[in-house]
Formats: C-alpha cells, structure tokens, sequence
C-alpha cells in the first residue's frame, strides 16, 4: 500500500482507497502586523496602487484589516486568486499568471500605469524571482513583509514513503535541514521554484505539476505511484 508524505497539512483526503496519507507542517506561518504595516494598509487602502500577490497568506494578512477599491491587483493563479476571491477582491484583478516569472510579464505587458506606487506583499522568505523579472523593466516595487515565515525542521523516518509533496522552497530546506530520502521516493514539486530547491538537495525523480494547486499535486501522486505500483506487479 503506497505511502505519502505532505509536507504541509492540506485538506485533502487520497482518492484512491489504497492510498495513505500523512501530513507534517516543515514551516509555520506568523500573521502578526506590526504598527508600521497597519498603518500603511490603512494609508494606502483608498488610493491607486498595483499591489501584487504571490501567496495565499499574504492576501490574509493585508484584508483582515483593509478593503481596498481601486487597486490593480496581479497574483499568482489557483490558492492566491481563490483567496483575492474569497474577500471580495476578483474583480480588482487584473492579470494571474502560474509562476513568478510569468507574472512579472503579465504586469509588463497590461501596460500598467506607473505614475501608480507599485507594491509587492510577500513573506520575509520571498524569493528573488519577481523582483528580479521586474528590474529587467525598470520596475522597483514596494516591498511589504506581510507574513513571517519560520522553518519547523523535524526528523522522521523517510523510508516508509513512496511520494513526498513539497509546496515551497523554504519547506524544501525546513525537511531537508534533518532528513534524507531513500533512492525509491518520488518527489513531488508543486511548482519550478520548488523544483530547483529540490534538486540542490536530492538526485530523486522529480514530478513537477504545470498548474500550481495542492490538490493536483496529490492527484498527479496518487496516479502516478498507482501506475508504478501496477508495473511491479
């Protein structure tokens, strides 16, 4: 019976009877604002900003204390567009792109008004992909920490799984920081960022799904250690 191991708890369940699934958290997520980041939601709540999203919890952190009007939002597609959604804010959406790089060549090609303060609300663990793409153009965003992420390394017995899923470069290095994998695993990488975090730690196989979404990721696992667990038999 095949095992998988999700490095963060997903509320999610194996579509497959045989499957079995076992969820750790590698990081931890700290909302927490501080004065000067509140104070800025509220000064910049009413005016014409583009604002870009690359997470999840960074849409949480900021609309638990604004509702913005005129802002021209980018974001990643899948759980960041559903969460800009989910407070009200799709119509204020402008582009979506899968990855990072592909969303910096979103906000160049809408053309978009740069007399308007651009800003970036990320995590003290942001990458330099965006930020990098948009030098390129001559674009320097704000950037706003709008959520703390912390590494939560734990140690644990590896062997028993045949697929491991990993959602993030900081959970990449939060799991490797205390465990190795066995030659038998299967990697599962929900993105290309992830990906490359991977391979700098193992020569395992690596799947990388096209669509970013947690869901998908523990589908394309589920069917693909099915069909390798059909062909051993």
């Amino acid at each position: 019976m095949p095992q998988i191991l999700s490095t963060a708890h997903i509320p999610f369940s194996p579509s497959h009877p045989e499957m079995v699934l076992h969820c750790l958290n590698f990081i931890a997520i700290d909302y927490e604002q501080s004065p000067e980041n509140i104070k800025l939601y509220n000064s910049i709540a009413h005016k014409n900003i583009t604002a870009i999203f690359t997470s999840s919890h960074a849409v949480k952190a900021v609309f638990s204390y604004i509702q913005p009007q005129n802002w021209d939002i980018f974001c990643l597609d899948n759980s960041t567009k559903d969460a800009l959604i989910a407070v009200g804010l799709g119509e204020q959406i402008v582009a979506t792109a899968p990855n990072a790089q592909a969303l910096a060549l979103e906000i160049i090609k809408s053309n978009f008004n740069i007399e308007h303060p651009t800003y970036f609300f990320c995590s003290n663990m942001r990458l330099n992909t965006l930020p990098y793409a948009l030098k390129r153009f001559k674009v320097t965003p704000i950037e706003v920490i709008a959520y703390t992420t912390r590494l939560t390394p734990q140690s644990i017995d590896t062997a028993p799984y045949s697929g491991i899923l990993f959602y993030s470069p900081s959970g990449v290095n939060s799991f490797f920081t205390n465990n190795t994998v066995l030659p038998h695993t299967t990697l599962f990488s929900i993105g290309t960022t992830t990906t490359e975090a991977l391979q700098k730690h193992s020569d395992n196989k690596i799947i990388t799904i096209d669509y970013p979404s947690k869901k998908e990721l523990l589908a394309t696992a589920e069917n693909y250690l099915l069909q390798q667990q059909t062909i051993l038999i």
